[in-house]
């Protein structure tokens, strides 16, 4: 098994460290800070973020087409060549496996949806998707996303 192409949604806007800990209740700042200037101290100047980019009334969709869209027209690999599309999704809103086989025409692709594991769907996805390739000759290519 190897992987052809990975990418990630890095949505546009953002808020700034400080005015997100502002925003904060000091009961909700990580009890390794002492205070919210310590956090902010932190994150600045160890971690060097000075914002925090969130999607704001973005659906996982919203969120999944622009990346699909982007793989499909660089050619990484064919709509028509995906056979199986794992699916790391918690608490399902809707059925983001369909949606994507109905927008891309994936009708054969067989689709899988991987749960329960919080932290651990995408180790888990590529260990099924180790277990599925070794085990089925016929499925050459799996689309993981979440």
């Amino acid at each position: 098994m190897w992987i052809q192409y990975s990418d990630y949604y890095v949505p546009n806007k953002g808020i700034s460290v400080k005015n997100l800990f502002d925003e904060l209740e000091l009961k909700n700042v990580e009890t390794c800070f002492n205070d919210k200037k310590q956090g902010i101290s932190f994150f600045e100047k160890v971690v060097g973020y000075d914002k925090i980019s969130f999607a704001d009334n973005e659906s996982e969709l919203d969120m999944l087409y622009p990346l699909l869209d982007k793989m499909f027209t660089d050619a990484i690999c064919s709509p028509k060549k995906i056979d199986v599309i794992l699916v790391m999704q918690e608490n399902p809103f809707c059925n983001i496996g369909k949606s994507i086989q109905y927008q891309y025409g994936l009708s054969k692709a067989l689709i899988l949806n991987i749960s329960g594991n919080e932290c651990a769907n995408f180790e888990y996805s590529l260990y099924l998707a180790d277990k599925i390739l070794s085990g089925d000759s016929n499925v050459n290519n799996i689309l993981i996303v979440g």
